[in-house]
């Protein structure tokens, strides 16, 4: 696993991103349902495991999950910021 490590800057544009797109309200889980999960073989599984100062918050989706924008926004800027 490749690891980045982020500028004072950068951790604090993340943990307000985080906060603002309301991460720690989210669910834990946004899998579908058991009858849907073995008909997609495309499909990546997605956890994110958030500290900020005391709050700690796991949720997990798959690819073809309906989810808050808001998740996919903190996957797209962690992506954006490992390159």
């Amino acid at each position: 696993m490749l690891q980045k490590h982020l500028s004072d800057l950068e951790e604090v544009n993340l943990k307000d991103l985080i906060i603002q797109t309301g991460f720690f309200t989210t669910k834990d889980s946004y899998l579908p349902s058991s009858l849907t999960l073995k008909g997609c073989m495309d499909c990546l599984n997605y956890n994110l495991d958030v500290k900020v100062n005391k709050q700690v918050h796991s949720t997990k989706w798959r690819s073809d999950s309906s989810v808050p924008i808001g998740l996919w926004t903190v996957t797209n800027a962690i992506k954006n910021m490992s390159k």
